[in-house]
């Protein structure tokens, strides 16, 4: 039976690590998250053509992200965890390899079928993140840690912004099977430099067992909330198979719960969540899913590129309006590195602060300054530089909560947050907007926007004050001071690799 004893955060003293070889560790680790970042964002500018092709409606192609979705939800707990147990390079290549096995299925397959089943595949992608938080913290000096996690994290924006821009130039001059091929030979490079450059580590000396029951309840529990929220607009809320599906998500989730207190080796420590510093960053994690982190990457498109005459609206097209979003992603990424040094000297509770008071500032502006290109422009530098502070020190803030055999359990779980709940800001985002409709036209009215935008300042100001009520803690080193086991296998594999030295010496 796990104790109920709060664990303490420790991380072993890793002080004789090169910066360099420490560096190239970090590149490594944010290759291996763009892959994770670019997969989940490739398909969106696809879509119209798959309709085109298979002759399939928006519904069914819509499976391609939904696949994408629910087996990411699987694999963000499933993947840290048997990290945490077996080792986390073995699973992170595992990952790699089958992400890009679901991409050759993808280029292989001559039906839409085909094409979602190499999405579902490539879902196991969604374990990539907190694995790399885990190899980052067992490999790395305890005060490199903070800056790690918050580039590590900072690439999805960036990289989530590419893949939409990539795919998009790939389906103009080329197919739409080459956005699969470029998938599939990202994921197997990363494989390949993951399997040479990082290194082996250890499992524990007393492996507990894996928990397959929790892995199954957990995500067919979470996967039928996520069916009914990406369905319900759609079948209306009320309709027969929405119910069934959120009252089967509710007993599958308690009966999951409940199996997690009584498992002697849980897939998560539910009474983790008892406690203020782990509770309080997953609190924070699901309203900033549920508010900015969410509404934005939905919002910001359809106002840019409703026409003018709506009440709401800036005519922009749809290369202009990605532009924009992609240029945000990219102030976002700059903020990374300032976020995980925040963290490093103040505790990730202050980044989280700043983050959280930027996004309540921008998200302000943008409802005031929506009617104007201008406006919007700078509302979105102010959200994508609090954006880059919050989603980069979140992991940071769970990182510090919690021991280091137990990271990617954590921060697996805050994923599996954060994916879920950022589903459930588009489905509500659809339903505001829907709520108010100009007569005779698909246009949202003025009101309607107002709502949405009420409920991203709402959940940021919640976000703030959960916030405010941290201690600042910086990660500690609790442990006996000295060179770790994996801060050795760090500096032997990298001086002893041919392509580190050449890479090093370049440097």
């Amino acid at each position: 039976m796990p104790s109920s004893r709060p664990e303490q955060p420790d991380l072993p003293a890793t002080a004789t690590v090169a910066t360099r070889s420490a560096g190239i560790l970090v590149a490594v680790l944010v290759l291996a998250e763009i892959v994770s970042a670019f997969e989940s964002s490739m398909v969106f500018v696809a879509i119209p053509r798959f309709m085109e092709v298979f002759d399939a409606s928006a519904a069914d192609v819509g499976w391609t992200l939904t696949a994408f979705l629910l087996v990411t939800a699987a694999s963000a707990v499933l993947a840290g965890r048997l990290g945490d147990i077996y080792g986390r390079k073995k699973v992170l290549v595992l990952v790699l390899a089958l992400s890009a096995v679901g991409s050759v299925v993808s280029v292989l397959g001559d039906s839409l079928g085909m094409v979602i089943a190499g999405r579902a595949l490539q879902g196991v992608a969604g374990g990539i993140m907190p694995l790399c938080f885990g190899i980052a913290r067992a490999s790395l000096p305890r005060e490199r840690v903070p800056f790690a996690v918050a580039m590590i994290a900072g690439s999805a924006l960036i990289a989530g912004a590419a893949g939409s821009v990539i795919s998009g130039v790939l389906i103009d001059v080329a197919d739409w099977h080459w956005i699969f091929v470029v998938a599939a030979v990202f994921a197997t490079v990363a494989a390949l430099v993951v399997g040479r450059i990082i290194p082996r580590d250890s499992a524990p000396a007393a492996r507990p067992r894996v928990d397959w029951l929790g892995a199954i309840l957990l995500p067919i529990g979470v996967g039928a909330a996520l069916l009914a929220v990406t369905e319900g607009n759609k079948r209306g809320w009320l309709s027969s198979p929405i119910v069934i599906l959120f009252v089967l998500s509710a007993v599958l989730l308690a009966s999951w719960y409940g199996w997690q207190r009584k498992s002697a080796s849980p897939l998560f420590d539910v009474r983790l969540l008892a406690r203020r510093d782990l509770g309080s960053a997953y609190v924070i994690t699901i309203l900033l899913a549920v508010g900015v982190m969410g509404l934005t990457p939905v919002l910001t498109p359809i106002i840019l590129q409703t026409p003018v005459a709506a009440p709401v609206g800036l005519g922009m097209s749809a290369s202009a309006a990605g532009y924009v979003f992609a240029g945000s992603a990219v102030v976002g990424f700059l903020a990374a590195p300032f976020s995980g040094k925040v963290a490093a000297r103040f505790g990730a509770a202050r980044a989280v602060m700043i983050g959280t008071v930027l996004l309540v500032l921008g998200m302000s502006l943008f409802a005031l300054g929506r009617g104007s290109v201008a406006g919007v422009i700078v509302s979105s530098v102010i959200l994508a530089v609090g954006t880059g502070f919050a989603y980069t020190a979140l992991p940071n803030l769970v990182v510090e909560s919690v021991s280091a055999e137990r990271t990617g359990e954590a921060t697996g779980f805050a994923t599996l947050l954060r994916g879920t709940f950022n589903a459930v800001s588009a489905a509500v985002v659809g339903a505001l907007l829907a709520s108010g409709i100009v007569s005779g036209t698909t246009y949202s009215t003025s009101g309607a926007y107002n709502l949405v935008f009420g409920l991203g300042i709402a959940c940021c100001v919640a976000a703030l004050v959960v916030t405010a009520t941290l201690p600042a803690r910086r990660l500690t080193d609790e442990t006996a001071s000295g060179e770790s086991a994996s801060s050795r296998d760090l500096v032997d594999k990298l001086d002893g690799s041919n392509t580190v030295k050449h890479i090093t010496r370049s440097l």
